[in-house]
């Protein structure tokens, strides 16, 4: 496997991981075009993860997005970096 597939086989797994996490299908997630962002600090410490959704959300699946702030979810740091069953999501 090239380093360019096994990048794009990392990223699909990112957005896999990132749907369920939201509630949504990984094709709906897609559908919306997100783009993610690490949110770091002065001391280059991630904070967490923004994902920002470029298409408009449909009104069924903006309810189902667990954490969604008009166009934008935030990702609890180390997000992509855990495995799925210790993700938890923010308190707060």
């Amino acid at each position: 496997m090239s380093n360019g597939q096994l990048e794009e086989q990392m990223d699909r797994e990112n957005d896999q991981k990132a749907a369920r996490f939201l509630g949504i299908t990984y094709e709906e997630y897609i559908s919306l075009e997100p783009s993610v962002e690490e949110m770091a600090g002065d001391d280059d410490l991630i904070y967490g993860y923004l994902v920002s959704f470029d298409a408009p959300i449909p009104a069924d699946i903006a309810a189902r997005i667990r954490g969604l702030d008009g166009d934008e979810v935030t990702l609890p740091p180390a997000f992509f970096d855990e495995e799925e069953g210790e993700q938890q999501w923010p308190q707060g």
